[in-house]
């Protein structure tokens, strides 16, 4: 059995305005999408047999799946079920994520493998754990590896695919979808918006005369068109730009709290355990600590 390289990923990757690195086995496919202001992401939707996860590496505010619309946020896991429609909802650039593309009858064996789980169906979203981050860096490092090695790749697949079933399907999460995706271009400008000026304080009633509605309205509609009202999609967006920033630059802590738009670092260091189950400072540690 060669290396696997699913169809619809091989369409997707010729395309030539996405650059992606892709992380091959015979079981799965690891493909990191390249952060950069030319590397545009177009509108999609389709199905396949196989399993997925999509990882955000940085704020993704337009992820669909199965109908409903999710503001993609760093250190999150969204699932896709075998033969579930999924994909994004508007074209986006200068953005980054993780696709875990699993065979099905190998993921499945893996959930067989567990003896404690008798969930079939992944819930929406679960968190990244550092056990899969480092899961995750070890099949990169073996798929490129000149000295590639067959078995160990499958036991890192499988190591793989059981943290995945350990994480997504626990029966005592909340497995509710989020509202169905209505498209309206106007929602889209203010949620754009948002993410464009996070430092600064949000009015829901400037807000909504941006897009000519009520602020009940407002509030209801962009609930049902990105799954989260403006404040919960704005807290979102802020933490996930902080987790960014704490990741990849030296900023102050304090700097990144007032660059964010939390009111204060003590506030910021609240609201970030809140997410995250970790201070800004953990998560900076943790990732120095590599």
């Amino acid at each position: 059995m060669s290396n696997y390289l699913p169809d619809f990923l091989e369409d997707i990757i010729h395309h030539p305005q996405n650059q992606y690195t892709l992380y091959i086995s015979k079981q799965m496919v690891i493909a990191v999408f390249t952060k950069d202001e030319k590397n545009w992401l177009k509108p999609f939707s389709h199905s396949h047999p196989e399993y997925e996860f999509i990882i955000p590496l940085t704020p993704i505010p337009c992820l669909r799946c199965d109908g409903a619309n999710y503001f993609g946020e760093t250190s999150i896991v969204y699932p896709v079920q075998s033969e579930v429609n999924h994909g994004i909802t508007y074209a986006i650039n200068d953005i980054s994520f993780i696709m875990i593309i699993i065979r099905k009858a190998f993921l499945d064996q893996c959930i067989e493998s567990c003896e404690t789980i008798t969930k079939k169906a992944f819930i929406y979203e679960f968190a990244m754990t550092r056990k899969l981050n480092d899961l995750i860096t070890l099949f990169k490092e073996d798929a490129s590896s000149f000295e590639q090695s067959e078995v160990s790749l499958r036991h890192i697949s499988a190591l793989i695919g059981i943290e995945l079933a350990k994480l997504g399907l626990r029966s005592n999460l909340d497995t509710r979808h989020q509202p169905t995706f209505r498209k309206f271009s106007t929602l889209k400008d203010s949620a754009d918006y948002i993410i464009a000026n996070l430092a600064q304080d949000f009015s829901v009633v400037d807000l909504a005369a941006m897009c000519n509605l009520s602020q009940y309205h407002y509030i209801r509609m962009f609930k049902e068109t990105f799954g989260d009202p403006p404040y919960k999609y704005l807290l979102k967006a802020r933490v996930s730009t902080a987790a960014i920033l704490l990741k990849n630059s030296a900023l102050a802590i304090s700097d990144i709290s007032f660059q964010c738009g939390f009111p204060s670092p003590n506030r910021f260091s609240v609201m970030f355990k809140s997410k995250l189950g970790m201070t800004p400072s953990e998560y900076r540690k943790g990732y120095q600590s590599r």
